[in-house]
């Protein structure tokens, strides 16, 4: 009887059956998974970007580009 009823409810909500019937089972989703952690697009030069602010901030006041 789950399955027919699954199944109809799927079709209506324009959901997958296998969504409804573990919907119908506990009420709680199940806990997501932890994405794997990613790399900034800025890790290869970080070097060079800290670079030029250590020399911005270590010259004198006035000094700076035109």
């Amino acid at each position: 009887m789950q399955f027919q009823l699954g199944g109809a409810a799927a079709g209506v909500d324009g959901v997958g059956r296998r969504v409804v019937l573990q919907a119908l089972k506990s009420p709680v989703p199940p806990p997501r998974k932890p994405l794997p952690a990613r790399k900034s697009r800025l890790d290869p030069f970080k070097d060079a970007i800290e670079d030029m602010l250590l020399e911005e901030h270590d010259a004198p006041p006035g000094s700076g580009r035109p």
